[in-house]
């Protein structure tokens, strides 16, 4: 049994509780699930993290989607040999997109629908002069019905700006975090695409590094696109993943990602429906059928018939 701030029993850990992976909690004084979180006072921590990450939690508490995580504590955590900062979050029974992503078979309608879900995240955060800077499919969760909802926001906004690498993976991160240490919206977007890429091809586009400088390189060689394999169904999508991870020809609001996320589901739509009127119609037309063959029996029993008592009427003259 391990206790954070002698008040969240963590549930879901093996020998040791590892640093800024999301862990299942009982919250002890209120009797409720929550997901925890550690952070330990690394270099990168910047000073003024706490209070400007209750900030960021007092802010997030005023949004109202449906799509982001809300923080519930934050607080301090002390060993025997360490310090840590331990974040609570709401709690949302799903699984990791990662876990998702590699355990099923993504068609391109639940792509895009996955992918429309994340984007109206960022959009509201947007709204609200926030970005994530960290997104990647281990703090994205889904659950049962696909609905999805987005964990760890305000973490890097409020540590100015600079991505803690918490989990030590770099493979989703923009060129200017891993160049200057600098986060912006347009970050999210290039993380989003990356995500997006690993739904479509279940691979990394620039693969991975455990040092800044090597993952900027393999980032600057792009993505050999003539190399890849995929199905024409998911040539939109693979449209939208190239202009996210462009430094060129590249969105500049979630708007515009929306509107070709949106092409994509209604034409989906569209198709469906008109498959439907296809079957209903081909549906009528066999009922019409098969009540002209019942007419055309009835017709000739009732002939039979009638040839029958006219047979029985000569026999007796």
């Amino acid at each position: 049994m391990q206790f954070i701030g002698n008040r969240y029993e963590i549930l879901d850990y093996d020998d040791e509780i590892q640093v800024g992976k999301l862990y299942t909690a009982r919250d002890t004084y209120y009797n409720r699930t929550v997901y925890i979180k550690l952070i330990k006072n690394v270099e990168k921590l910047r000073i003024g993290f706490m209070p400007d990450l209750i900030d960021e939690s007092t802010v997030l508490s005023q949004i109202n989607s449906e799509h982001i995580g809300k923080l519930l504590h934050i607080d301090v955590h002390c060993t025997e040999y360490d310090v840590y900062y331990y974040i609570v979050s709401e709690y949302f029974r799903g699984e990791s997109l990662k876990n998702f992503m590699y355990n099923n078979i993504l068609d391109r309608n639940t792509i895009a629908s996955l992918a429309m879900n994340i984007v109206k995240a960022l959009e509201i955060a947007n709204i609200n002069h926030l970005y994530h800077g960290s997104l990647n499919p281990n703090n994205i969760f889904i659950d049962e019905n696909k609905n999805i909802k987005i964990f760890d926001f305000g973490i890097t906004k409020a540590n100015k700006g600079v991505n803690l690498r918490l989990d030590k993976e770099l493979s989703y991160l923009c060129p200017h975090q891993l160049n200057i240490d600098y986060t912006d919206k347009e970050s999210d977007f290039f993380s989003f695409g990356i995500i997006l890429f690993e739904m479509v091809f279940r691979e990394l586009p620039f693969g991975n590094a455990y040092i800044d400088k090597e993952m900027l390189k393999q980032v600057d060689k792009g993505v050999r696109w003539s190399l890849l394999e995929y199905d024409k169904s998911v040539e939109d999508i693979v449209k939208i993943i190239k202009k996210l991870l462009s430094r060129d020809n590249k969105y500049n609001t979630t708007q515009e990602i929306v509107i070709d996320l949106s092409n994509i589901i209604y034409e989906d739509v569209e198709l469906e429906e008109n498959s439907e009127e296809y079957y209903d119609l081909v549906y009528e037309e066999e009922e019409i059928n098969i009540k002209n063959v019942n007419l055309k029996r009835r017709l000739l029993m009732s002939m039979l018939v009638l040839f029958l008592v006219i047979m029985i009427v000569f026999s007796f003259i």
